[in-house]
């Protein structure tokens, strides 16, 4: 079962936490940060991650250092996916 999380809020980690047990218990987990979530500080060692190109532009960067992707490249991942959940 894959399973995106597209987590909007910078520091999330409620939905951090949830991306982790659901990968803990087997789980294909893709995280999807957009808009402030791309300021996030919080390790997320373990996960696969992706930041919006743009978001990641219009902030000046992020603070952590993962891939980016384009919004086809989103909505790619959400047809992939079995379950998603928009933080």
């Amino acid at each position: 079962m894959k399973i995106l999380h597209v987590v909007k809020k910078e520091n999330d980690s409620y939905a951090i936490d949830i991306a982790r047990r659901q990968l803990a218990s087997g789980k294909e987990v893709i995280l999807v940060l957009l808009h402030d979530a791309v300021l996030s500080t919080i390790p997320l060692d373990g996960l696969k991650v992706f930041a919006c190109h743009d978001d990641v532009k219009a902030r000046g960067g992020s603070k952590l250092n993962i891939e980016t992707i384009d919004y086809q490249g989103i909505v790619k991942l959400i047809f992939e996916a079995d379950n998603i959940t928009s933080w």
